[in-house]
């Protein structure tokens, strides 16, 4: 893009005027005028017609505002690849945006007209303003007085500047950050292991191997005192570690994160097939053509055997359907015969056995006080399992620190270690204490580690005397790492905690109390799994029946005849009952038989009557499939055309199987894993079912727990093991890789700097910081400095230098704006500035370049073209 000219009304210092620049030409365009010329005020117009929303009313746009107020318009004249175009705006009194083409006939308005501008900087409407564009007095890369939202946005431009014509590079493989990050992970390794890799004492690693050590030895003597269940038991705790593995949430994440890679790779394997779509349109085109025809014949030959086949099928159901009629007939008569032959025997057994009940009732009166003490004793365990479940669960309502409660604290305490990651530039003070005392900030100790200081303070010194730190500028700036800090307090004194250790401690004795009250409540569901009325109700039916025994004749003996005819009786109606559940059994066959006979009828006689109606007459039927021959036999011709047009193009295509097989294996290793997840825990219930059936004294869930939480140590260790490794690994591999990194990313900066560079100093090189994509340091003569210690002049001429080397990438990544300076170099000699007027001229020779100045003389021999300047009334 490059500016033509500009028109201004009513703006400023031109109230009620029109002004105007015209004849801006292509390379260097000087406008050379004295102080209080408007110069600024042409450049802050040009800014907001660019930047500025036409609807805005914030402060740049009231800056605009004549003191005699009334609208204020902008135009300018650009020109981009498509030609000449005329861009204006009005503010305040009368908005308006729009978009002229060179015969003037308008081509955006409004809304439309911002899009077509922001498009046209490229930028949105952040813009490169303060990266390319220099307002008076501003001569560093960045204004003194920026906001950090405008901070963010200049550095996000330098960045999607450098990654496009560098590629992307992540930036935490260069300078301070690299730095910081290695900290990290070293902190954090020498928290869990010891310089020689082993678990460091007192260390979480080290404690979760102490804990899975202490329970497999628990878990041991448990083993002893169930050696009958140790088959059930030892299948339990292998279905246990089996679903462990698979549940494991890392071992989940592995699984969801090569799904979505999977995913990911077929996503781009499809947008691929879709670039190729435009070579590939005619052939497409042409195989629908030729499939259609080729299903439209195979749609009737398909249509002719399917009446055929459908035909035959209602044939044999028709048949089946009779035979299973007849069949359920005679089942039904049998179950009639049988089962009145049952219910005979069943009031023969019941009258028989009353008898012989009166005769037994002396005997089991033992029996009876057995029963009772079973029932009671059966009551009050299950009463004790319900009695521990409740005051685990009253424990638990005192206890905050839930799952939830617990991610929050760990997520606010992850965006405190970010935020105090990316907070390079405040100021922070670092304690660390040799003796006992302290210094004190308003009264109060300061603890060893860093401080950050956000505003003006005051540290007593201890026999020595008062220390006051000013932030200065830093100050001024957001304070993401208070905010973090707040945030993670806030969470903490919701929980209750102090902090984020104590937080987990707490979480982990909560989940050990959710552990110990599912464990109560299961128990008590597998002595009471109806609750505990129906064992209260078994103990007062159990009393009941010991008072009636005790009321019968204690000394009333059973007749060796009527047991001999009770005998004879149950076994009648044993047999009975055998023949009529064997007779019911064929019943029920017998109808589901006929049911399914009748559903196959009806699905088949649906199916013939469908396949007729598709079929229609014959003669229709064949017409139709000759003239289906002939356009099958035209489609494929026209298809093998189209075909040897695009041939070398096919050659070309990639190979989509391995893509898709990828992510079959990726889909059907998450689903195979969640239903191996699934058996799993319904054998382990099984299995829990079998043990319990046979345990009386409770020791297998002990065991039980005892594995689990031995399994939980155990993994957590591995985790820690794994954590180790992969730290090592982390610290290494950035360590070897953030040179080239940065090498990298910076080239194409350097590469355009160094000439312009050279012009001012032969042997000079500028260092980049990795955080603000800014020059950082010179080195010049063999010695290295920073920028701060450089002149005035200095600095002003590496910014503008450094300007004209970010204008060059812009129009190497396609996207060419031009370079506007209004009165810069003020700060530099006659020798300085006549080199820098030299790397103007090399930039512009294929880049525009604008400059304001008041220097007339200082600028004369700059060169370029001069253009044309011009006041007057507004028509």
């Amino acid at each position: 893009m490059k500016i033509r000219g500009l028109t201004l009304e009513n703006v400023r210092k031109f109230a009620g005027q029109r002004a105007e620049i015209s004849d801006i030409g292509d390379g260097i365009s000087v406008i050379s005028e004295a102080n209080e010329f408007g110069k600024s005020t042409f450049f802050d117009a040009l800014h907001a017609l660019m930047f500025t929303k036409h609807s805005a009313t914030g402060r740049e746009v009231q800056a605009l505002r004549p003191a005699a107020g009334g609208a204020v318009r902008v135009a300018a004249r650009i020109e981009t690849a498509e030609g000449l175009f005329t861009v204006e705006k009005s503010f305040l009194s009368q908005k308006s945006a729009a978009v002229r083409d060179a015969s003037g006939r308008p081509i955006a308005q409004q809304d439309e007209a911002e899009r077509w501008i922001a498009q046209v900087m490229e930028s949105g409407l952040e813009g490169p303003a303060g990266l390319l564009w220099v307002r008076q007095g501003v001569t560093a890369m960045e204004p003194l007085d920026a906001s950090p939202k405008e901070r963010s946005q200049l550095l996000g431009v330098r960045r999607d500047l450098l990654s496009s014509v560098a590629g992307e590079i992540d930036m935490v493989t260069g300078g301070r950050r690299m730095d910081r990050v290695i900290r990290a992970a070293q902190d954090a390794l020498a928290a869990l292991a010891t310089q020689t890799g082993r678990p460091k004492a007192g260390g979480a690693w080290a404690a979760a191997q102490d804990e899975a050590e202490a329970l497999e030895q628990t878990a041991s003597k448990l083993r002893s005192e169930v050696a009958t269940l140790r088959h059930a038991l030892d299948r339990r705790a292998q279905v246990a570690r089996q679903l462990a593995v698979l549940a494991d949430p890392e071992a989940d994440a592995d699984r969801r994160r090569a799904l979505a890679a999977a995913q990911a790779a077929d996503a781009a394997a499809r947008a691929h097939a879709e670039r190729l779509a435009t070579a590939r349109t005619e052939v497409s085109l042409k195989t629908l053509e030729r499939d259609r025809a080729r299903q439209a014949l195979d749609t009737l030959i398909a249509r002719e055997e399917t009446l055929k086949t459908s035909e035959q099928t209602f044939d044999e159901a028709t048949g089946a359907l009779a035979g299973a009629e007849q069949t359920l007939a005679a089942a039904q008569a049998r179950y009639d015969g049988l089962a009145a032959r049952r219910d005979a025997a069943t009031a023969r057994t019941a009258a028989v056995r009353a008898a012989f009940q009166k005769a037994q009732d002396a005997q089991l009166r033992a029996g009876a006080v057995v029963q009772l003490e079973a029932a009671v004793k059966a009551r009050d365990a299950a009463r004790a399992q319900r009695d521990r479940a409740e005051q685990t669960r009253a424990r638990l309502s005192s206890m905050h620190v839930t799952p939830k409660v617990l991610r929050q604290i760990e997520e606010a305490e992850e965006a405190l270690r970010r935020a105090q990651a990316d907070d390079a530039t405040g100021v922070t003070i670092t304690l660390a204490y040799s003796g006992a005392t302290r210094l004190a900030r308003a009264g109060t100790p300061l603890p060893e580690g860093p401080h950050r200081i956000t505003e003006r303070q005051s540290i007593d010194m201890p026999g020595i005397g008062t220390l006051t730190l000013d932030p200065g500028a830093a100050a001024l700036r957001d304070d993401p790492t208070g905010a973090a800090e707040r945030a993670l307090q806030d969470a903490l004194d919701g929980a209750g905690q102090p902090d984020a250790a104590s937080a987990r401690t707490a979480a982990r004795a909560r989940e050990d109390l959710v552990r110990e009250e599912a464990l109560a409540r299961q128990m008590f569901e597998t002595l009471a799994p109806e609750g505990l009325d129906p064992l209260e109700a078994a103990v007062a039916d159990a009393q009941a029946r010991l008072e009636r025994l005790q009321a019968t004749d204690a000394d009333a003996e059973a007749p060796a005849q009527t047991a001999q005819d009770l005998e004879a009786a149950e076994r009648a109606e044993q047999a009975a009952r055998g023949e009529a559940d064997e007779a019911r059994e064929g019943l029920d066959h017998a109808r589901t038989a006929f049911a399914r006979a009748q559903a196959r009828a009806e699905t088949a006689q649906a199916a013939r009557d469908k396949a007729q109606a598709d079929f229609g007459t014959r003669q229709d039927h064949e017409t139709a499939r000759q003239d289906a021959a002939r356009a099958l036999a035209l489609a494929e011709a026209e298809l093998g055309e189209a075909q040897a047009a695009v041939a070398t193009l096919e050659r070309e295509a990639p190979d989509f199987d391995t893509v898709a097989a990828a992510l079959a294996r990726a889909e059907g290793a998450v689903a195979q894993a969640d239903s191996d997840i699934q058996r799993l825990r319904t054998d382990l219930g099984a299995l829990a079912a079998e043990i319990r059936t046979r345990a009386e004294d409770g020791v297998e869930e002990a065991l039980a727990e005892a594995e689990g939480r031995h399994s939980a140590a155990a993994a957590r260790a591995e985790r820690f093991a794994a954590e180790v490794a992969a730290l090592r690994l982390l610290i290494d591999t950035l360590q070897q890789t953030r040179g080239a990194a940065q090498d990298a990313y910076f080239g194409p900066i350097q590469q355009e700097l160094k000439p312009l560079l050279a012009i001012l100093h032969a042997d000079a090189a500028l260092s980049f910081d990795p955080g603000t994509l800014l020059p950082a340091q010179m080195t010049r003569d063999g010695t290295e400095e920073t920028l701060e210690r450089l002149s005035g002049g200095t600095q002003e001429q590496i910014a503008v230098l450094t300007r004209l080397a970010f204008a060059r990438l812009f129009a190497r990544a396609g996207k060419p704006m031009p370079v506007i300076l209004d009165d810069a170099l003020v700060y530099s000699d006659d020798d300085r500035i006549e080199r820098m007027f030299t790397a103007l001229h090399r930039v512009a020779q294929d880049q525009q370049v604008i400059v304001f100045t008041c220097r007339q003389r200082a600028f004369g021999g700059l060169g370029g073209t001069r253009p044309t300047v011009t006041i007057g009334p507004i028509a």
